[in-house]
């Protein structure tokens, strides 16, 4: 009786760890305060769609982007870099993971340590906290610091640094 009784806690404890490893959904948020929750999908892919959106069948307006070492959200098709925010954290569980994003929470921001920053994550630091769009006095002023960044590019001041 005592043997199966360790056998069953044993076969529990391994399917929690399995399925902490798991593909799953996560409630992330932006660097606007925007909402969204972020579902790792089998084709190795992670999709979002605003929390404040009933969910449909339609594709989401919204994507995440990790091609440095920040992880945003970027509105779609064809997005340009100053039309993405990065993601907020408090943890390193706030931050979505995959077999190709290492995700970390650095300073409130999501990022992945073992990429190195590229101008369009200078770019989506900088416009952070300014509010969605491209359009507005700061935002220009952000976007033109941002690209002034030099090579390789790092955080001008002013801009939130991870």
């Amino acid at each position: 009786m005592r043997t199966g009784f360790l056998v069953g806690r044993a076969l529990l404890g391994a399917a929690f760890m399995c399925s902490c490893n798991a593909p799953h959904s996560l409630a992330v948020k932006d660097s606007e305060g925007r909402r969204f929750t972020a579902s790792y999908s089998s084709d190795g892919t992670w999709r979002l769609a605003a929390a404040a959106r009933p969910s449909t069948d339609t594709e989401s307006p919204f994507e995440l982007t990790h091609e440095g070492r920040v992880v945003g959200v970027c509105e779609k098709p064809d997005h340009n870099a100053y039309d993405c925010r990065p993601l907020r954290c408090q943890a390193a569980d706030d931050c979505p993971r995959a077999p190709d994003l290492g995700s970390d929470c650095s300073h409130g921001y999501c990022v992945d340590p073992a990429r190195e920053f590229t101008r369009d994550d200078i770019i989506m630091l900088c416009m952070a906290g300014t509010g969605t769009g491209h359009d507005l006095a700061p935002q220009r002023e952000r976007y033109a610091r941002a690209l002034e960044s030099g090579t390789p590019p790092h955080v001008p001041a002013g801009c939130p640094a991870p």
